[in-house]
């Protein structure tokens, strides 16, 4: 099963399948751990928000990388694509994770 995952602006960014997160190409971007969501060198990237969204704290302490953890060894299935959302306000203290991957 899959879990559409869109930017703040309201824009279709891709999917969440088995806990690793895919842009809409398909590609392994991150996985998800719970409610935070590791770039996929280990670094973090944000805190899942709503289910749907990846936001970053712009006030967070320096968190440790981990080991990185591989794509699945099978592809997923690529959903169809989602039509975009309403943009959303800003949210003070915090900003769009998926910005680093315009």
């Amino acid at each position: 099963m899959t879990q559409p995952i869109f930017r703040w602006n309201g824009k279709y960014f891709g999917f969440i399948w088995k806990n690793r997160l895919f842009n809409e190409k398909g590609e392994y971007i991150a996985w998800v751990d719970g409610e935070e969501v590791w770039n996929k060198d280990g670094t973090y990237l944000g805190d899942l928000f709503e289910q749907t969204y990846i936001l970053r704290p712009t006030k967070i302490e320096n968190k440790p990388s981990c080991i990185p953890k591989e794509q699945p060894s099978e592809h997923p299935t690529k959903p169809e694509l989602c039509p975009s959302r309403e943009p959303r306000e800003s949210r003070k203290n915090y900003v769009d994770a998926l910005d680093e991957f315009l």
